[in-house]
């Protein structure tokens, strides 16, 4: 299974979870991604108390959280499969219930039960791409909205902000560990070549060269699932 992780590329300076020791780790060898405490709402949104959260891209999820990031395999299966991100699904959710009629528990309930998913299959059965997730997760919290009380001028504006969150530009997935995982590099992306330079040769990233040379870059991650030549190889880009 090829999965992708943004963050794990940023340097200290420009990483608000933390510098990139802190997400990557060798162990005895090998590279892992690692679980970090979850949201304090964790009870909330039915997630596990360690999260790693990563993306997955198909054609029908064509979008990253960042510009630049990691392809990787790993054998270790996700506890989660969540068809929108996990801070669009988190927000959505809480705000859905501030004017809900339905107790935080009926809905944590009845949105795990319909978004989040135990497996692949699953997963890509009820959301085969990214526009099915936006319409049924809008659909099911403007219903929740809509009779939650009169239209009053809170509620209009629920709705607009739930209207706004999805119409952004590139609206992704994500995928959730409850453990460190694994990885084996296959791939890096970047829409800008200079920026990964910098990027690659943050003083905590080059820790972890060897397990990123002679990697093909792609202008982004989709073009490396759908088989495009690459831009560039990770070799050419570290400095000597």
């Amino acid at each position: 299974m090829e999965l992708i992780k943004c963050s794990a590329l940023k340097p200290r300076e420009r990483n608000l979870a933390g510098p990139t020791e802190d997400l990557i780790e060798e162990r005895g060898g090998e590279l892992h991604l690692l679980a970090k405490s979850a949201c304090l709402h964790r009870d909330i949104y039915s997630f596990p108390q360690s999260m790693l959260s990563v993306s997955f891209v198909s054609e029908g999820y064509p979008n990253t959280y960042k510009q630049e990031g990691i392809i990787f395999k790993t054998s270790t299966p996700p506890k989660i499969w969540l068809p929108v991100s996990v801070p669009t699904y988190a927000g959505i959710l809480k705000l859905t219930a501030d004017y809900s009629k339905k107790t935080n528990a009926d809905l944590r309930d009845e949105f795990a039960k319909r978004f989040i998913h135990n497996s692949f299959d699953e997963f890509m059965a009820q959301f085969p791409n990214i526009e099915t997730a936006k319409n049924e997760f809008v659909r099911v919290s403007k219903r929740h909205l809509i009779h939650a009380m009169d239209p009053s001028p809170a509620t209009r504006e629920a709705l607009r902000i739930i209207e706004r969150e999805y119409n952004i530009e590139n609206p992704y997935t994500e995928i959730i560990f409850d453990q460190a995982i694994h990885i084996r590099p296959t791939a890096l992306f970047s829409s800008s070549p200079d920026s990964l330079i910098f990027l690659l040769n943050d003083a905590d990233f080059l820790k972890h060269k060897k397990h990123f040379l002679d990697l093909p870059v792609h202008i982004n991650a989709c073009d490396y699932f759908l088989g495009n030549k690459p831009i560039t190889t990770s070799t050419e880009l570290f400095k000597n």
